[in-house]
C-alpha cells in the first residue's frame, strides 16, 4: 500500500516551513507500508529551475522497544520539473510507535527548503 504524504493531503501529518526559495521547490514523502508493518519512506524534491544543493534527511523512531535515529547528508542536483527521490529509509512500525522525519535542502549554507512529518498516523 503506498501513501504520498504531502502538504495538501495530511495537513496535519506533514508541513512545509516556508522559505524564499520553497515556491520553487516542492518536497514530499511517500511512504510504503508491506504487511507486516515494515514501512519505508522515500523523500522526493522537484523544483522549477536547476538548483545544486545540499541535503539533511533526519529520521528518529521512538517506541516500546526503544529509540532509533539516522541521519543522512548529501549533494543533490534538481532539474527543472524532474522529480528526484533522494533517499530511501526502513523501519518496522507498531502501532504505539512514533516517528519523525525532518528533510532539509540547503543552498550552501542557507536552508531553502524544510520538509517535517510526523506520527501517529494510524498504520492500516
Amino acid at each position: 500500500m503506498k501513501n504520498i504524504l504531502t502538504l495538501l493531503l495530511f495537513p496535519v501529518l506533514t508541513g512545509v516551513i516556508p522559505h524564499a526559495e520553497s515556491a520553487e521547490i516542492i518536497l514530499w514523502i511517500e511512504k510504503d507500508v508491506a504487511a507486516d508493518n515494515q514501512v519505508t519512506f522515500t523523500p522526493y524534491a522537484k523544483a522549477l529551475r536547476a538548483f545544486n544543493l545540499r541535503y539533511t534527511l533526519d529520521v528518529d523512531k521512538q517506541g516500546k522497544s526503544g529509540r532509533s535515529s539516522t541521519r543522512q547528508s548529501g549533494k543533490l542536483l534538481l532539474q527543472p520539473n524532474q522529480p528526484k527521490a533522494i533517499s530511501t529509509s526502513s523501519f518496522n512500525l507498531k502501532a504505539d510507535d512514533h516517528y519523525r522525519i525532518n528533510f532539509k535542502l540547503f543552498d550552501k549554507n542557507k536552508l531553502v527548503a524544510e520538509l517535517v512529518s510526523e506520527t501517529p498516523d494510524n498504520l492500516p
